[in-house]
């Protein structure tokens, strides 16, 4: 996944919304209820996050 994909699937959401974005899509009850486009927008956050961090230090 690159960065134009994910934030095609996230959109410009500031850092602490995709915080919240995966803290949702992680929780217990969620796993098995997340549609494959929810999937996706995970992967999509986490790689993000991953990106601005990186980009922090």
């Amino acid at each position: 996944m690159n960065a134009e994909k994910a934030k095609q699937l996230v959109g410009n959401q500031p850092t602490w919304a995709l915080r919240n974005m995966v803290k949702a899509l992680t929780l217990p009850i969620s796993t098995f209820l997340n549609t494959l486009e929810d999937e996706h927008r995970l992967e999509a956050a986490r790689f993000l996050l991953q990106e601005r961090e990186w980009q922090e230090r």
